[in-house]
């Protein structure tokens, strides 16, 4: 089996029409042990499109894996060579099935990470957040692992709506941790757990099947447009000390529940109570 090399792409396009500009690809080769992308013309591309909230910057990374065994000298799996923030609105970008080279590149896996743009956003909806380290955020991902497929059925379109809710995990103030260099994390979770998660539960996954066919035939669809649950803020802090026995981790849910040293709830409890009514207390006549 060969050996996966994941490549981040650099799609220098125009996002409503998908125009990809091959010298984005050829500017950047000589930073490289052997050859990056270079998509052939006559190709299969994959569309990959959606909306994306004003308040979420996106991140679109396409992973591919040499058919020719090509390995960098250094070992290391990952070649860095781009990265995709679409801005906010509807936007629809290209990917190659064919990366070209010598190396036989092939598309293996589209990751597309959302993760909030101005973790700031919700400060004020904090009430201790001076307390704490600055925020900076955190992304979740969702991987689409690109197979053949042989069989009839969903083949070629895969449209998903994530639902995320903000999660923010807030450090004390302390010798360990200088406000100059140590920050808080603003993390996006995910609402809906029906794809594969992986054990930190912010990276899931969905496999996209195309059928098998001569260029320039499309590879297909991914139509992608995450969604945040603003009002379910969860946020959680850590103080004290775990060597002197007074380590203490709350999480302040948005219903008003605070815990302490428990582990996060499931999402149904994030959802806001609604009061209790008072038993119906008839007035009686004199």
């Amino acid at each position: 089996m060969n050996m996966k090399i994941k490549v981040l792409t650099l799609l220098c396009c125009t996002l409503l029409s998908g125009c990809i500009s091959r010298a984005a690809y050829n500017n950047i080769k000589h930073n490289y042990n052997h050859p990056p992308l270079d998509p052939p013309q006559q190709n299969r591309w994959l569309t990959i499109d959606g909306v994306i909230p004003p308040d979420v910057r996106m991140q679109i990374v396409s992973n591919y894996f040499s058919t020719k065994g090509c390995t960098r000298n250094s070992g290391d799996l990952a070649t860095y060579f781009g990265l995709i923030y679409p801005k906010s609105g509807q936007y629809s970008v290209k990917v190659a099935l064919d990366g070209g080279t010598r190396c036989g590149w092939q598309l293996d896996s589209i990751e597309i990470s959302s993760e909030i743009n101005d973790p700031n956003y919700y400060n004020a909806r904090i009430p201790i957040a001076n307390q704490f380290t600055a925020l900076e955020s955190g992304a979740a991902t969702h991987t689409f692992v690109i197979r053949e497929g042989k069989a009839e059925g969903n083949i070629g379109m895969v449209s998903l709506t994530p639902h995320y809710y903000p999660y923010a995990s807030l450090l004390e103030i302390n010798k360990k941790n200088p406000e100059s260099k140590i920050k808080s994390t603003l993390w996006l979770n995910p609402v809906d757990t029906t794809s594969r998660i992986n054990s930190n539960g912010r990276v899931s996954e969905t496999d996209f099947y195309y059928r098998s066919g001569i260029v320039p035939t499309s590879l297909g669809v991914i139509n992608f447009s995450p969604v945040v649950e603003h009002d379910y803020l969860v946020y959680g802090t850590t103080e004290g000390s775990k060597l002197k026995g007074n380590f203490i981790f709350r999480k302040y849910y948005p219903n008003g529940d605070v815990t302490e040293n428990e582990p996060l709830r499931d999402y149904r409890y994030y959802e806001i109570k609604t009061k209790k009514k008072e038993p119906w207390k008839p007035i009686i006549p004199d």
